[in-house]
């Protein structure tokens, strides 16, 4: 069994929306069960939606997704969307790691870290049109 994770878009703007993609492939060669895949919200953001499960729950930060079931060779992908501070600071990074998938048969993939570059600057911009005499 293996876990990744995919972001976009990438680089993100402060006060957009972030989309990650966990993909969850079962590379054994019999059915595994009742997978329990976990990951959590990453700084400067908000949690906002998840699907691609069976059942999707966000409790104080830690979102978990629960499958009934994955076939050999199948893979499945499950989504979190989060929505970047708007105060997020220009140039930084969200990073977002610690995310893994268990199951029944205590088989447990952990994913590497994803970092994703934020763009532009955070906070209100004004703009004054030049006026003439």
């Amino acid at each position: 069994m293996a876990i990744t994770k995919t972001a976009t878009p990438s680089p993100v703007a402060p006060g957009a929306l972030l989309t990650y993609s966990l993909w969850v492939m079962n590379t054994g060669s019999t059915p595994i069960h009742d997978l329990v895949i976990q990951d959590a919200v990453p700084v400067s953001t908000t949690f906002h939606a998840c699907g691609g499960a069976d059942e999707c729950q966000n409790v104080s930060g830690a979102v978990r997704w629960k499958l009934a079931n994955l076939g050999a060779g199948l893979m499945r992908v499950v989504t979190l969307v989060v929505q970047v501070d708007a105060d997020a600071p220009a140039g930084g990074l969200i990073r977002n790691f610690g995310y893994q998938v268990s199951t029944r048969e205590g088989v447990v993939a952990i994913g590497d870290a994803l970092e994703t570059a934020l763009t532009g600057g955070g906070g209100a911009s004004l703009y004054l049109p030049a006026m003439r005499k």
